[in-house]
């Protein structure tokens, strides 16, 4: 019981001195009165003259609207500068990985263009910068920005007569 007496205590000892240090530091704070305003006296009708303070405003805030609510930050752009030249493109890694014919008699290259999905690409398709402009049975022609770029299927093996037993 003498414990929680003490306890008790202390916690209102605790309490009124947080009270008296607020009421000091916060309710009668006088942000003035470190500054030391100078003052020039007071004059015929009482009021205190403080010449030591300016405003803080100055017409360039008014003029360009500084603290207006409806200014927002604006990312600055990054500035190229003219004199370093651009690298020139990567050239893609192309692979012809078949020609068919479809069944309106027109051929169709089937292309891996960067290690990417063979995609079925006729004549005058452009897909990537890369422009089929060319088609046979067994070459295609590839137009990448002013390059010509000849693709065949002569290296690939062909069954002639799948059928046959060996």
């Amino acid at each position: 019981m003498i414990r929680k007496v003490f306890m008790l205590i202390i916690v209102i000892f605790l309490f009124i001195y947080i009270s008296w240090n607020f009421y000091l530091k916060a309710v009668r704070y006088d942000p003035l009165k470190d500054l030391g305003i100078k003052t020039a006296g007071t004059n015929e009708t009482g009021i205190i003259n403080v010449t030591s303070y300016k405003p803080g405003w100055s017409g360039d805030i008014y003029e360009k609207n500084l603290f207006s609510p409806f200014r927002s930050y604006a990312e600055p752009r990054p500035v190229l500068p003219s004199d370093i030249p651009l690298p020139p493109p990567r050239k893609p890694e192309l692979a012809l990985k078949g020609i068919v014919l479809n069944q309106f008699g027109e051929y169709v290259a089937y292309l891996e263009i960067d290690k990417s999905k063979p995609m079925p690409m006729r004549k005058g398709d452009k897909i990537e910068g890369v422009e089929l402009f060319d088609i046979s049975e067994r070459k295609v022609m590839i137009k990448w920005n002013a390059e010509t770029i000849n693709l065949s299927l002569d290296k690939i093996k062909t069954i002639s007569n799948p059928r046959t037993t060996r």
